[in-house]
């Protein structure tokens, strides 16, 4: 798939498109990862959510970039 910036039309990056057997594996990553994330305590998750917010709101304007 490729990345296009609308404003030149210059591709930004090209990557693979997923396919069925990624989105499986990947969704099966996820299952595992959520049996994880379900052991920790409400409070830590939480704490690690805002953390992320923040980091998204911080850097937003080099994401935009990207």
């Amino acid at each position: 798939m490729k990345i296009i910036n609308p404003a030149t039309g210059q591709i930004i990056r090209d990557i693979p498109e997923s396919t069925n057997a990624s989105i499986q594996q990947n969704f099966l990553l996820l299952k595992e990862g959520q049996k994880t994330w379900r052991k920790i305590p409400l409070s830590i998750r939480l704490e690690s959510i805002r953390k992320f917010s923040v980091s998204l709101e911080e850097n937003k304007e080099e994401l935009a970039g990207i």
